[in-house]
């Protein structure tokens, strides 16, 4: 009975919240809600290999929609280690080393949601100069999984 008692009052005084302080949200994701998108068309898709030793496996698509508007899709065979700080990275260079550079084309989408199991994101950017997709833990900056991609 106290440890029910304990259990309960442990569990009922916490009220976490994560909020997204970032400006215009979650790679602009802000300005996209209520968009009608339309289809997207498939152009570009790639298989995850893992990195310095980590575990990255499964498929990734790109899909270009009006306006500028490119889906990453992680399909449901994904997985890759889970680190700390994950991020996806859609990338114009081959390897990006221990940090991510705006001005060589690195564009740090949003955080990884999962480490494994089908997802999305969805950014501004031209997925005909994108080369790469990258988990990269961001806080030891190491490339955990990267997916080259094919047209």
């Amino acid at each position: 009975m106290r440890a029910a008692l304990v259990i309960g009052l442990l569990c009922s005084g916490c009220h976490a919240a994560f909020i997204d302080e970032r400006p215009g949200g979650a790679a602009g994701a802000s300005e996209l809600t209520g968009v009608d998108l339309g289809d997207g068309s498939v152009v570009a898709t790639g298989k995850f290999g893992g990195r310095a030793g980590h575990i990255g496996i499964g498929d990734v698509s790109l899909l270009a929609y009006a306006g500028g508007i490119t889906e990453i899709r992680f399909e449901p065979d994904f997985g890759c280690t889970d680190v700390p700080g994950p991020v996806v990275v859609l990338t114009q260079r081959d390897a990006l080393g221990t940090q991510l550079d705006a001005i060589a084309g690195d564009i740090e989408v949003a955080p990884l949601r999962s480490p494994s199991g089908g997802q999305s994101y969805f950014v501004r950017a031209d997925p005909a100069v994108q080369r790469d997709v990258f988990v990269f833990c961001k806080p030891y900056g190491v490339e955990v999984a990267k997916a080259p991609l094919t047209r």
